[in-house]
């Protein structure tokens, strides 16, 4: 008995040495590829890009925030906000979008943010259809909300997001791409460079034979997401900006059913939004010119530059109009 006993204790004691070991061996690991740049952000949805815009959004000062830009990469990668500050429409604005959200998902984001950040006045994103998929598949949380406030808003260390999130096999694919991928804006596989106020900026050319892939399949519950978050906003005393990306012109003839698509999505943004302060802005007015574009909804940067450049112009025009007509 006393034999097992002992036994027992040197288990014990060789598996917390093992233990501490394993821990110590990850953590020496993380500091070294943070040493040579090219240590993944921590895992909070093990999606790069959107991991390195919480990775973003925890190492800037973003508690005075009075403009929120959220969405998918449809909004991260077409909107420079620099326009917005040079035009006064917002002293200290953030886009804080990611990629690869539908909008149940980029609803769950805002109002995550906005519990934290209390100076916002006003929310904007920018939509195409695809956003407007596959919203009955869960309630939109893609990220453990107490991690990534602890993370995002309480500056706390991220190591316990590697450790219970760690996966190897995208962790050090990740590892060895990201140096390249968070300084070249042209990198192929994806760019995560963050631009002016969290913007994406990516810059190349799209093969001109490929067309359209297969119409988005609108989901309902999507636009209910739109009009929930709306509310939401309306409740809180916050302006929304909700602007139709111009999708690209499509090579194919007229009445084809992409059309169609495109005509329903927009009658169901119409449809959704109810609130008399919300702005809701067609973006072909603004820029719809085929050169432009990277693929069929980001623009290159240049691209991206000229339609925020002209949105935060029609911005400041919509905002003079109500003024003189309160005035009158």
């Amino acid at each position: 008995m006393q034999y097992n006993s002992h036994t027992n204790y040197r288990f014990l004691g060789f598996f917390g040495l093992f233990i501490v070991a394993g821990i110590t061996l990850f953590w020496v690991m993380l500091c070294g590829l943070r040493s040579v740049h090219s240590l993944p952000a921590p895992p909070l949805s093990a999606t790069s890009c959107i991991d390195e815009k919480f990775k973003y959004l925890a190492e800037r000062e973003i508690d005075n925030v009075d403009f929120l830009a959220i969405g998918s990469s449809v909004t991260w990668r077409n909107l420079d906000l620099t326009p917005f500050v040079s035009t006064r429409i917002a002293s200290d604005p953030l886009n804080a979008a990611p990629c690869y959200l539908n909008f149940h998902q980029t609803a769950f984001l805002g109002e995550f943010l906005l519990d934290h950040l209390k100076h916002v006045k006003t929310v904007m994103t920018i939509v195409a259809p695809r956003d407007f998929e596959q919203c009955s598949q869960g309630d939109g949380a893609f990220f453990d909300k107490d991690q990534a406030a602890s993370y995002v808003f309480g500056h706390g260390s991220p190591f316990l997001i590697y450790a219970t999130n760690f996966r190897p096999l995208p962790f050090f694919k990740d590892a060895i791409a990201i140096a390249r991928r968070r300084s070249d804006i042209a990198v192929p596989g994806g760019s995560v460079v963050m631009g002016p106020y969290g913007s994406g900026p990516i810059e190349g050319h799209i093969d001109e034979t490929i067309d359209w892939p297969p119409p988005a399949i609108l989901d309902k519950e999507c636009f209910r997401a739109l009009t929930l978050f709306e509310q939401f906003l309306k409740a809180r005393g916050i302006e929304f900006v909700v602007v139709r990306f111009p999708t690209r012109p499509s090579l194919r003839p007229q009445g084809d059913p992409q059309r169609e698509l495109e005509d329903n999505f927009d009658r169901q943004l119409r449809e959704s939004l109810h609130a008399e302060t919300t702005k809701l802005i067609p973006g072909r007015t603004l820029l719809n010119d085929r050169a432009v574009y990277f693929d069929n909804v980001h623009f290159s940067w240049h691209g991206a530059q000229a339609f925020s450049a002209a949105l935060a112009a029609q911005i400041q025009a919509m905002t003079e109009s109500m003024k003189h007509q309160g005035g009158m």
